[in-house]
């Protein structure tokens, strides 16, 4: 089954690899790193180029959780061994380039069940615009003016926002991917 799919992504294009692991998993799983060498064998290793690593179902309860431990501490520690691990096998283990490895993003992504608070993470107010906004940077550069042209309506032109914008819950500034994508989605608009 594996196999077709390879073989059908192989005859299409991508501009973007979102790899998903979910976080809830108490360490790094096999079925990860086998998945992993499968794409680099099919692909090349210039595959991780355009991938971003998806940190699944980040605001479900985490196991592992110890008596008197910090959820956030918790979820900062599994995140960052996720990162090592994925970071230690595309490089150690597959012969990815360190280069390519150190660029690859790991961001949290939660479940989006409509609740006031589904979108929020320890690390940030709204995973889903995080996710979006490391996505874009990460594509194909050829890729990007289309993607944020189908997505201006959710965007007001850097102008046009107020203050009044800035302290809404949930209203969040760009992170750190690559500089301040409002100027870069009022030049298309």
């Amino acid at each position: 089954n594996e196999g077709k799919y390879i073989e059908k992504m192989k005859r299409q294009e991508y501009d973007l690899v979102l790899y998903c692991m979910k976080m809830t998993e108490t360490r790094f799983v096999a079925e990860d790193e086998t998945a992993m060498a499968k794409l680099t064998n099919a692909f090349g290793k210039n595959f991780w180029q355009d991938a971003v690593i998806v940190m699944t179902l980040a605001n479900m309860p985490l196991p592992g959780k110890k008596k008197g431990t910090d959820p956030t501490d918790l979820y900062t520690e599994k995140l960052t061994m996720f990162e090592e691990k994925v970071r230690e096998v595309l490089e150690k283990t597959l012969g990815v380039s360190a280069e390519i490895v150190k660029e690859i993003p790991v961001v949290p992504a939660g479940y989006a069940d409509g609740e006031p608070d589904c979108r929020k993470l320890p690390n940030c107010k709204d995973w889903l615009s995080q996710l979006w906004y490391v996505s874009v940077f990460r594509m194909k550069a050829g890729a990007q003016p289309a993607m944020l042209k189908s997505s201006l309506s959710r965007f007001k032109k850097a102008e046009d926002i107020t203050d009044e914008d800035l302290k809404k819950p949930g209203h969040q500034q760009p992170i750190d991917a690559g500089g301040d994508l409002l100027p870069s989605i009022a030049k298309y608009s």
